[in-house]
């Protein structure tokens, strides 16, 4: 997957992502690969990176064509479309190596050296994708998931903090509302985010 993502080619980027979604995922590939390729997509310093950075990468697509001017300028245009099905594919394995880890038990100690990124970068941009629930109700599907799981952690309150000061639970209120009247899996994904980080008190 590293190898198609490093390409200048779009379509090759594209089939990187989708690689990488299904390597990710515990049930289409061996569990330890997926806990590796996970480790590779949320630890910036992770060994495996050599050449390319998957974490930078991954990140990037998240952070970056997230309401940008850069995106603005792509409107209407094949590129758009392109890089949003780019950006889906990225949260949705970032969302799917959050949880993963979080089951094997080792997401905190994979991300403890990064948590100021995350909760400060990284966090604002997942509750913007969930206020934006009416335009991509996807995307705030799996933003939902991303903080639940980072919520989830016992090791650390930080991240409900986090969510609370970037205005998650009215974000959250927001989606539960548009899942409601045309998502039933965004009303459920949301809702369960709520309650998680209304337990983290």
């Amino acid at each position: 997957a590293a190898e198609l993502l490093a390409s200048h080619r779009s379509d090759s980027n594209m089939l990187g992502m989708e690689s990488l979604v299904t390597l990710i995922d515990p049930l289409k590939s061996l569990r330890s690969s997926a806990v590796i390729a996970a480790k590779r997509v949320l630890c910036p310093e992770d060994t495996g990176h050599d050449s390319f950075n998957l974490h930078n990468y991954v990140m990037s697509l998240i952070i970056y064509n997230n309401g940008s001017a850069e995106a603005a300028t792509l409107d209407g245009t094949a590129m758009e479309n392109h890089y949003a099905q780019l950006r889906n594919l990225a949260i949705s394995s970032v969302a799917n190596a959050i949880a993963l880890l979080l089951e094997e038990e080792t997401l905190w100690e994979s991300i403890r050296s990064s948590r100021t990124w995350y909760g400060d970068v990284l966090v604002p941009a997942l509750v913007r994708d969930i206020a934006m629930a009416e335009e991509c109700p996807h995307e705030a599907c799996y933003a939902s998931r991303c903080l639940t799981s980072l919520a989830s952690m016992s090791e650390s309150t930080l991240f409900a903090s986090k969510i609370r000061e970037a205005g998650g639970m009215m974000a959250l209120k927001i989606a539960h509302e548009v899942g409601t009247r045309e998502y039933a899996l965004l009303a459920q994904d949301a809702g369960k985010c709520h309650q998680t980080i209304l337990r983290c008190r």
